[in-house]
């Protein structure tokens, strides 16, 4: 079974980037993330930080020629 809530460090393994990157999209608050009540302890649920890589998808030129999706 996959774990759902991530940790900061297994976010940033999950998506390929270090540690600091996703403090600082989390300080912008370009990426989605979930903070424990009554602490300072954030996670992130792994299918929000899917589907957020997927909003990013670029199509190629020729999907793109196509008017199609990625």
């Amino acid at each position: 079974m996959t774990k759902r809530w991530l940790n900061i460090n297994e976010c940033a393994e999950h998506i390929g980037v270090s540690i600091h990157t996703v403090y600082q999209y989390v300080s912008k608050r370009s990426i989605p993330f979930s903070k424990v009540p009554n602490s300072n302890l954030i996670r992130f649920d792994r299918d929000r930080i899917d589907q957020w890589l997927e909003s990013g998808t670029v199509l190629t030129a020729a999907e793109a020629l196509k008017g199609g999706e990625a």
